[in-house]
This record gives structure tokens, C-alpha cells and sequence, in this order.
């Protein structure tokens, strides 16, 4: 019976830790932990974890902008921009959606598709300011 028990205790803890193991590296734990650290200027430190998050959900487009401004923040231009290339082919072309579209291809220097999305988004949100911000 001890024996048994001793088992049980052990898988139960194996099991417990595997959970909480998942859930520290879950996506949307990911996305938190590398937005914090960039929001702390540890671009170093944010890119490792916004790639472990891209390998959980690789379809998700802010994911990819985010590794695309780490990258950018560490003068890796080429590899920022090919994050951001990744990010605006997942994005959706949703309302929501247009303005970060436009910030990314204004990142690429894509300007002129920018500011047609920036003018877009504006028309429909006009009381937006960060819209009316970045189109100037």
C-alpha cells in the first residue's frame, strides 16, 4: 500500500509539473513575458521568446511584428523586415487589423500602401488619435 501510494504521489507531481510547464510557455504567456521584456528594452532577451511563441501558434501575425521590432531595435533590418514580410501575410484585412497593417509597411517603407491603409482606417475611425498620428 505505501508503495502504492509513493507511486501515486510521484505521478501526480509529474503530472503537476508538466501542467505548470505548459502553461508558463503557452502562447499567450509568451506574448506577455516578450512584450514585457521589450517594453524594458531587452531586445536580446524578447527575441528567444517571441520565436518560442512563433513555434506554439506559427500563424500569428503579432507575433511576427513583434519579432520584426526586436529585430529592428537590434539592427537585423533584413531579418526584422522578412518577420514583418511573415507577419502581413498572416494578418486579416479586418478593421481592426488595417492599422497595424499600415504601421508594418510603413516599418518596410512601404509608404504609399501605408498611408492608403492609414487613410482607410482614419475614414472609418475618426476619432482615433494614434490613427490621425501616424498619418501625419
Amino acid at each position: 500500500m505505501t508503495r502504492f501510494f509513493s507511486h501515486a504521489v510521484i505521478l501526480l507531481l509529474i503530472f503537476n509539473l508538466r501542467v505548470l510547464g505548459a502553461e508558463t510557455n503557452s502562447f499567450s504567456n509568451l506574448m506577455a513575458a516578450g512584450k514585457e521584456k521589450f517594453d524594458q528594452k531587452q531586445w536580446t532577451e524578447a527575441e528567444p521568446i517571441f520565436r518560442r511563441a512563433i513555434v506554439l501558434e506559427e500563424k500569428d501575425s503579432s507575433a511576427y511584428d513583434h519579432l520584426g521590432q526586436c529585430l529592428s531595435k537590434l539592427n537585423r533590418k533584413t531579418e526584422a523586415n522578412a518577420a514583418y514580410e511573415k507577419s502581413l501575410s498572416f494578418s486579416s484585412m479586418s478593421e481592426t487589423n488595417r492599422f497595424g497593417r499600415a504601421r508594418i509597411y510603413y516599418r518596410l517603407g512601404k509608404f504609399a500602401k501605408a498611408r492608403e491603409l492609414l487613410e482607410s482606417y482614419v475614414s472609418s475611425s475618426p476619432d482615433d488619435a494614434q490613427g490621425h498620428f501616424w498619418l501625419g
